[in-house]
């Protein structure tokens, strides 16, 4: 059984919801993706394009941390890094616009990321 056959992502739910509902505003949906090398570890990464390409994904920021940066690529190194790039609009999300994070890995650089980004408490 394939992983798309065993989880329904959020990007599939909110694609579906677009084709049944087109004139629908369903918000904006961001996705900070992070593996360690871009060539070897970068899992679906041609859905993600085609979700980001067809306004389900209004969002993609991918960070590779083994990988040396690419001058045109100049991505964070780390998912975290991203976040806090992007700290004024993830936590105007969170707070007026009662969005949802969700994160894999380590819980540490959740509780980091709600601190550099002048958020006093991650519930967890």
């Amino acid at each position: 059984m394939q992983h798309s056959q065993m989880v329904e992502e959020p990007w599939h739910l909110k694609e579906k919801l677009q084709e049944q509902h087109p004139d629908g505003n369903f918000g904006a949906m961001w996705l900070f993706f992070g593996c360690r090398h871009k060539d070897r570890d970068y899992l679906f990464r041609e859905e993600l394009k085609h979700f980001l390409k067809s306004g389900v994904l209004t969002h993609l920021k991918v960070s590779f941390s083994r990988d040396a940066p690419v001058r045109e690529d100049a991505t964070a190194k780390y998912v975290q890094d991203s976040i806090q790039l992007h700290c004024k609009q993830v936590v105007r999300i969170l707070l007026h616009e009662s969005g949802c994070i969700y994160m894999c890995g380590f819980l540490h650089y959740l509780k980091t990321i709600g601190g550099k980004c002048g958020v006093a408490k991650v519930v967890l």
